[in-house]
Formats: structure tokens, sequence, C-alpha cells
């Protein structure tokens, strides 16, 4: 045939012969469904890239790709010749393990869509925030010299001990600190601000600094908070906000 895999030297064809290609047997209904059970981080926001060319010459490809049982994007696609197309979206896991899986969903005559240089590459951990617990709306004035108390919630698949607080920004601007000048300390402390028996951690930011930065304009309607595990993988959580004139 002359066909070359994506990368490396083979890929997969989601409906193919039942006995080979040296049978006499053709066109069988033969689609297939191949999956693969991940370790995934709960929460985790993953880069799911393929590649992927219709059978050259087939009149019917239509390729299905599920992420935890969710229909995550459906690919139809004829070609004469080989024709290797990369496919990149993003998911997210809901728990410690997720099925990925493919599978061929066109007319079953052995002859179907090809796939290879399947990549899952995690990007962020998706976490929730709570500015100014207990509050609702959120609302901070532009003219506030305090702090703005920002909790990462914790819970039964995501420990807030495992998050390097001196990594946590909005917008580039850190955690403040406090202590004596000599000695100054990150402001952040460990609590169970809902309730919910999991402890959270809540960090502290200068309204002024986010107001100097241009953080927070009389436009803002949310802050999203960033930083890193203490493995480096990073975190991302987004709450909304009123903001109020001076």
């Amino acid at each position: 045939m002359g066909w070359t895999a994506d990368d490396g030297l083979q890929w997969a064809e989601l409906d193919s012969d039942w006995f080979g290609p040296s049978s006499s047997v053709s066109y069988e209904p033969s689609n297939i469904i191949i999956y693969q059970d991940l370790d995934t981080v709960p929460g985790g926001v993953y880069e799911l890239s393929f590649a992927y060319s219709p059978r050259p010459g087939a009149p019917d490809n239509v390729l299905k790709v599920y992420w935890g049982g969710e229909l995550v994007a459906t690919i139809s696609a004829t070609s004469e010749e080989l024709s290797w197309t990369t496919y990149t979206t993003t998911v997210t896991a809901s728990g410690s393990t997720t099925r990925l899986q493919f599978e061929e969903d066109g007319t079953p005559d052995s002859l179907g869509m090809l796939l290879d240089d399947v990549s899952v590459i995690l990007l962020c951990v998706s976490v929730d925030i709570d500015i100014k617990h207990g509050s609702d709306p959120n609302s901070i004035c532009l003219s506030d010299q305090g702090l703005l108390p920002v909790a990462i919630l914790g819970s039964e698949t995501f420990d807030v001990t495992d998050v390097n607080a001196s990594t946590i920004n909005i917008g580039g601007i850190s955690l403040t600190t406090r202590g004596s000048p000599k000695k100054p300390k990150l402001a952040y402390s460990f609590e169970d601000v809902n309730g919910d028996g999991y402890i959270d951690l809540i960090a502290f930011f200068d309204v002024q600094e986010l107001i100097n930065a241009g953080i927070l304009t009389e436009d803002t309607i949310a802050l999203k908070l960033d930083g890193n595990l203490y493995d480096g993988t990073p975190i991302t959580g987004t709450d909304s906000v009123r903001v109020v004139p001076p």
C-alpha cells in the first residue's frame, strides 16, 4: 500500500478484517472500539490530541471519541489518499481514573478510520475558590486599604496542603506578607471555611496592589487565581466579584 504512520511505524484501523488481508472474505462488519483507563487527577484539565486519516478510497469514515463516557468529538472524513490530520482539544477529569475511548461509527465494511499518535497531557488542575468567603456578592470597594481573602477549597480529592503558597497569584500579584520587615511571611492560613470537613487554604492579597496593577477596576467581574502544586502541576480557579466605586 505504501502507507506510512503519522508517528512511528504503526497505526490502528478501527474497522478492519476478521481474518486478515489474505482471507477471501471481504467487507466484514467489523467496526471496533479501543479504549484505555488512564490515571488522572480529579479536576485536572488535559490536552488530548491524536492523528487520524480516512482510509484512502473508503466512502464512509466516522470516528467518535469519548472521555469519561462523554462524547467529545465526532469526525467524518473521506479521501483518495492517506491524509493525516492532528485533532487537539481540552478535557477535564472528574475522578482518579478516566476512560479514553475511540470508536468507528461508519458503515461496518472492514474499511475504517486510521488512528495514530494519541497523547494526553496534564495542563493544570481546576480548583474551586471562594473570594471573601461567607459574602454574596463578593463586593470589593476600590478605596479599600485592607486585604482580600481568597479561599482555595479542599475536598475529598484535593488536598490544599499540596499547594505551594509561594506560587499563588492573581494576575501576577503574589500574596501579601505579614510579620516583621526583617522576616516577612506570606499571608495565608489553613482552616475549614465552608464547614465541609476539609481543610481550605486562605490566601490574602493587598487590595491596593491589585488596583495599582490594573487587575481590579470598575469593570472587573471576576478574578482568576493561579499557582502550582509542590510537584509543579499548575492550578487555576475563578470566582466572581462586584466592584464598588470609591
